[in-house]
C-alpha cells in the first residue's frame, strides 16, 4: 500500500510560467507512415512479438480554467510474431480511471502488406471485471502474424511529480523507446535512469515565446527481459524515475526530499490519543500483558501478537482505518492504523523504536542517491536493541519476520529527537539487513528400520522448522484443538516422506 500523506500541494509550484496556446498536434501518430522497413527488419525475430515503437510524453502545464495538470500521451506499435501474441492484442484496453480525462484515444490495425485499418466507435466494447469495475476496449479484429497494432491514449490528471517509478522493459523486445517531460522553465525534474537505460538529457525549448524544459530518454534495441526464477525481476528491468525537483520562481529547491517529509511521517505516526483514545490504548496494553515480560524480546512479541489475534487488517488507504477513534472500537487498522497502536504501546513501555518506510526489493530497489516518495510504500518498525524488525500489517509474521521482499533492501529510518521540549523525527536511509541461514531452516531427521525385512520396513521422523519455514505453518495452530493439530502434524510429515 502506498503511504498516504497530505503533502501534495501544488501551491508549491506557483508561480508558473503560464502559456495559453493548446497545442495537441504532438499527441498523434503518423498518419501515413510507411512500415515495410520495421516489418523486414523483425520477420525473421524468435520472439512473439516486437515493440516497435515505445512512446511516453508527459506535459505539465495549466489548462483551460488555469488549473495544473498533467497530459500523459502513450503510443505504442507491436509487430505480432505469433499465435499467442494474435491474442494478446485482439483487445486494446481504455485508460479509464476515476480522477482522469480522456482527452484522445484511437486504434489501427497494418496487415502485413501495408493496408491501414482505422478502429472506430462501433469496435469499442464494454465488458466488467470479476471486483464489478467496467473497462472498455476496441476489440482488434483481424489481427494475424506479421500485422501491426498500433494505439495511442491522451489522458489530463492531476500532476504525478512526488516521484513516478516506470517500468520499460517487459518479455517484448523494443526497437524504438522514446520518453519525455516537458514542463515550464521554473520547473525542474530529476530523472534517473536504471539498469542499463540511457541517461536523460535536457533540452531548452524556445519555439514559443515561453521557453520550456524538456528532459529526453532515447534507446534502441531493447532486449526483452528473460525471466529468471527467484530473482529480483521488477528491480533488475530497465527503467526510469522522476521527480520535481526545484521551481526556480519559488526559490524552493530538494522538493520531495526526505528532509521534512520525516518529520511529517513522524508526527503521523506518534499522535496524540485523547482522554478517551488513551484510556482505550492502556487498556489494550494491559490485556497484552506485556509488562510482565522480563526481556524485551518477550515484550515486543507480546504486544505484537496481541494486536494480531485480536485486530482484523486490511491494505489499503482510508483514513478511519487510520484514527484511533475508528480503530480501538471496531478493531480494523491497515498499516498506518497498525503502526501506530504498536508505536504507542512501544513507548508505553520505554522500548527504543524507530519508524521505517521502505518497499518490495522485488519491485524496486530503493536508492541512496535519489529520493523521493514512489520508495515509500510500506511501514515496519525497527527495534535497536534487537536489532530486528516488525511488520505491522503482516498478520502472520512476528518479531524477526517481516516481508522477503523488504530484505535486502534499504529504507528510511526515523528515529525520535528531542529538541527543547517537543520530540521530532530524524531520518536516514539504511540498509535492512538480510537474515543469516541459521535463521531460516528446515531440517529432517528419519529413521528407517530393516530388522524386521524388506517387506515391513518401520520408519520414523521429525520435521523442524525454523523463521519463514515455520511462518507457512504457524498460524494454523493459533485455530485448532488437540485432535487437529495431530492430524496437521501428521500431514506435514508425510508430506516430505
Amino acid at each position: 500500500m502506498k503511504i498516504k500523506l497530505s503533502i501534495i500541494s501544488l501551491l508549491f509550484l506557483l508561480p508558473i510560467i503560464a502559456f495559453s496556446q493548446k497545442n495537441t498536434g504532438e499527441f498523434t501518430w503518423q498518419e501515413n507512415q510507411d512500415f515495410t522497413a520495421l516489418m523486414k527488419k523483425h520477420a525473421s525475430s524468435k520472439e512473439k512479438a516486437v515493440r516497435l515503437l515505445d512512446e511516453r510524453k508527459i506535459l505539465y502545464s495549466p489548462n483551460a480554467e488555469g488549473e495544473f495538470t498533467e497530459k500523459y500521451f502513450y503510443h505504442q506499435q507491436t509487430l505480432i510474431n505469433s499465435t499467442e501474441a494474435m491474442d494478446w492484442y485482439s483487445k486494446v484496453y481504455m485508460p479509464i480511471h476515476a480522477g482522469n480525462s480522456l482527452l484522445a484515444y484511437n486504434a489501427r490495425l497494418i496487415s502485413p502488406n501495408g493496408d491501414i485499418t482505422l478502429l472506430n466507435e462501433n469496435d469499442i466494447k464494454e465488458d466488467t471485471n470479476e471486483d464489478g469495475s467496467k473497462v472498455r476496449y476496441y476489440a482488434v479484429s483481424g489481427v494475424s502474424v506479421g500485422s501491426v497494432v498500433e494505439f495511442y491514449h491522451l489522458i489530463e490528471q492531476a500532476p504525478r511529480v512526488s516521484g513516478i517509478y516506470l517500468d520499460v522493459q517487459s518479455e517484448i523486445p523494443v526497437d524504438s523507446l522514446h520518453f519525455s517531460i516537458k514542463a515550464p522553465e521554473n520547473l525542474i525534474f530529476q530523472l534517473k535512469s536504471l539498469n542499463g537505460l540511457p541517461t536523460a538529457t535536457l533540452i531548452k525549448d524556445s519555439t514559443n515565446a515561453e521557453v520550456q524544459n524538456i528532459l529526453r530518454v532515447s534507446a534502441s534495441n531493447l532486449p526483452a527481459y528473460k525471466e529468471e526464477k527467484f530473482s529480483a525481476e521488477g528491480s533488475s528491468r530497465m527503467a526510469l524515475v522522476y521527480k520535481l525537483a526545484e521551481n526556480s520562481s519559488t526559490g524552493k529547491k530538494d522538493l520531495f526530499a526526505y528532509g521534512e517529509l520525516t518529520q511529517r511521517i513522524f508526527e503521523s505516526v506518534n499522535i496524540s490519543p485523547s482522554k478517551a483514545e488513551e484510556k482505550s490504548l492502556k487498556k489494550l496494553l494491559s490485556a497484552a500483558k506485556a509488562q510482565n515480560k522480563k526481556t524485551t524480546f518477550e515484550k515486543v512479541w507480546a504486544l505484537e501478537n496481541f494486536l494480531k489475534t485480536n485486530f482484523a487488517f486490511e491494505d489499503f488507504n482510508h483514513e478511519k482505518l487510520e484514527e484511533y477513534e475508528y480503530t480501538l472500537v471496531n478493531k480494523t487498522v491497515n498499516d498506518l492504523g497498525a503502526t501506530r497502536i504498536l508505536w504507542y504501546m512501544l513507548q508505553s513501555l520505554d522500548i527504543e523504536t524507530e519508524i521505517v518506510l521502505t518497499c518490495d526489493r522485488y519491485e524496486k530497489y530503493f536508492p541512496q542517491d535519489f529520493e523521493c516518495y514512489t520508495y515509500l510504500d510500506n511501514y515496519l518498525l525497527y527495534i535497536p536493541e534487537l536489532d530486528d524488525f516488525i511488520a505491522p500489517l503482516s498478520s502472520l509474521y512476528r518479531i524477526g519476520l517481516i516481508p522477503m521482499g523488504n530484505l535486502g533492501n534499504n529504507g528510511l529510518f526515523i528515529s525520535k529527537v528531542q529538541v527543547g521540549e517537543f520530540n521530532t523525527g530524524l531520518g536516514a536511509i539504511k540498509a535492512i539487513k538480510p537474515k543469516d541461514n541459521e535463521h531460516s531452516k528446515h531440517n529432517m531427521r528419519i529413521e528407517l528400520d530393516f530388522s524386521a525385512g524388506f517387506d515391513n520396513i518401520k520408519a520414523s521422523g521429525e520435521q523442524i522448522f525454523t523463521g519463514y519455514y515455520a511462518s507457512y505453518y504457524q498460524p494454523y495452530y493459533t485455530y485448532f484443538n488437540e485432535t487437529e493439530i495431530n492430524d496437521f502434524n501428521k500431514e506435514i510429515i508425510e508430506s516430505w516422506l
